[in-house]
């Protein structure tokens, strides 16, 4: 009978996704981009890491960056995560402040920093910016307008449109 060291070892839990060709690319310039800029198209990330995505502007005069996430799980609808206008700090949403965190936009970019992934966790992440217009009246903030509002947003991220990512359990 063999010992139990001699057992092989379990097979972490992974979810692999695959990634979205963004609609102003060729399936040859994303595999590319993809290649150069991530060396592979997903990231796999253990339960229980922390995780940081970091996306740029392909607009500088863009004023607002976002962050959302599409999760796995099936029928999951587009979250948003986070938002940020220049000069001003990231806003987390409302119950997902204590397990996400971002940086204000810092130049061209913003970073979103996931504490301790969980497999729930597990999905596509965008960023997305706008050209945020209009003053601020008396230090009120504004909202963003909804991702599906269509050509006002232009989703980018460290892949030119996304930012993959999964999650194993150990």
């Amino acid at each position: 009978m063999p010992s139990l060291t001699s057992w092989p070892a379990p097979t972490p839990r992974c979810l692999t996704l695959t990634p979205l060709l963004p609609l102003h690319m060729s399936l040859d310039s994303y595999k590319r981009q993809v290649a150069e800029r991530l060396g592979s198209p997903d990231m796999v990330i253990k339960e229980g890491q922390s995780v940081n995505l970091q996306c740029s502007k392909m607009q500088s005069s863009s004023t607002a960056m976002y962050w959302f996430v599409r999760y796995s799980k099936k029928n999951s609808s587009l979250t948003q995560l986070v938002y940020a206008f220049e000069g001003g700090n990231a806003a987390v949403e409302k119950g997902f402040e204590s397990h996400f965190k971002s940086s204000k936009i810092k130049g061209d970019s913003i970073t979103l920093s996931i504490e301790h992934a969980f497999l729930n966790d597990s999905g596509t992440y965008y960023c997305a910016e706008n050209d945020h217009s209009g003053e601020t009246a008396q230090g009120a903030e504004h909202k963003p307008l909804p991702a599906h509002t269509g050509p006002a947003f232009h989703l980018v991220g460290a892949a030119e449109g996304f930012s993959l990512i999964s999650f194993c359990a150990s």
